[in-house]
């Protein structure tokens, strides 16, 4: 992961474990869940009780860490044995949120076997438990597989239900890689009118054709007024990984029209997260016709913006030796000015006659 992903990950996680007293679904890759897993099926809770009743909360005045039984009513199985009712054994990561919700909505559940008792446990404790449409998946006695989870996502993301759609899209986004088929159903998809949904099936779309998509992403983020912390993790990675020399106005364009401060996020994050991330996505290309565009944004209110501008210039001219030109994030921020100062002069003296405006 970048800096700017891993950044937006540590928000959520910090939002995420605020959460008292439930298991709170987030968002990690499917395959390796998947493999791991004994069972993989929709499923929605039918009771929470503890473990052993007989166990006292506290002990010497402290909180004491106690197991909870959830069970489960499966719906569809996609991996292992097809059974009714799952147990699965839960222990909260703090004793004071107290027992686990039962959420009575469709979740998607990746288990381990938890012993000769028939309990399970979840496959990850902390991303075992996921959102799941509220539509009922594809036929529950026949089809299996991961191929299947895939395919039905794709039919609820086409359900035209909005949050159900959502729901599919954002569990879809999780796929490391999915097929060609869900690439063209997703592609013949009208515009989804939520923002979020939108950014999620542009960035699947944009991940399996950069090429195709990458511009109408990027279009779609600079529309959007308020986003899932989630949804920019996906979109960041996109704009960072997958740009192209064609790509390069689009992203520069993103870096020029979005706020410096983070929209979506408040203080936590002072660079705008996707104008960082364009600019990895630049800095990545180190395409000469950029020149006149960096030196213009090595003094962006954006810190990181600035730094990213400074390194890519550096990088670009081969000046990134000695320290004159570049240097460390730690080193810049503490005196930003002298490597901003260097590079003016030097695009006065020789910069602007190399690399001509566009």
């Amino acid at each position: 992961m970048t800096r700017t992903t891993d950044r937006l990950l540590l928000l959520f996680i910090l939002a995420a474990t605020s959460i008292r007293g439930a298991i709170a679904p987030v968002r990690a890759p499917i395959e390796p869940l998947y493999a791991s897993a004994d069972l993989v099926a929709v499923a929605r809770c039918a009771s929470v009780a503890q473990r052993d009743p007989t166990q006292a909360a506290e002990q010497d005045g402290r909180l004491v860490a106690l197991d909870y039984v959830a069970r489960y009513s499966t719906i569809k199985v996609y991996k292992g044995a097809g059974v009714p009712l799952v147990s699965v054994v839960i222990r909260p990561p703090d004793p004071a949120w107290g027992s686990p919700g039962c959420r009575t909505e469709n979740v998607l559940l990746f288990l381990q076997s938890a012993g000769s008792d028939g309990m399970y446990a979840l496959a990850d404790s902390n991303l075992g438990i996921r959102d799941f449409p509220s539509i009922e998946p594809g036929d529950a006695t026949k089809q299996a597989g991961l191929d299947q989870l895939e395919a039905d996502c794709v039919r609820a993301a086409a359900s035209g239900a909005g949050a159900q759609a959502g729901q599919a899209l954002r569990l879809l986004g999780d796929f490391q890689q999915v097929n060609q088929a869900t690439v063209e159903a997703l592609s013949r998809l009208p515009r989804p009118p939520d923002h979020d949904a939108a950014v999620l099936r542009l960035d699947i779309l944009a991940r399996a054709k950069p090429v195709e998509y990458l511009k109408d992403l990027v279009r779609e983020i600079q529309a959007s007024q308020s986003m899932n912390p989630l949804t920019m993790i996906l979109a960041c990675r996109v704009l960072e990984d997958k740009a192209n020399g064609q790509d390069l106005a689009a992203l520069e364009q993103l870096v020029d029209r979005l706020p410096a401060q983070s929209p979506f996020v408040g203080e936590m994050v002072v660079d705008n997260p996707f104008r960082v991330a364009a600019m990895h996505g630049i800095r990545g290309l180190k395409a000469a016709s950029s020149v006149p565009f960096l030196i213009q944004h090595v003094d962006d209110p954006g810190l990181e913006v600035s730094y990213l501008a400074v390194m890519t210039l550096a990088e670009i001219t081969h000046k990134d030796r000695g320290g004159e030109f570049a240097t460390g994030m730690g080193t810049f921020r503490r005196n930003p000015q002298k490597y901003r100062d260097a590079w003016h002069t030097w695009w006065e003296r020789e910069g602007s006659t190399q690399f001509p405006q566009r």
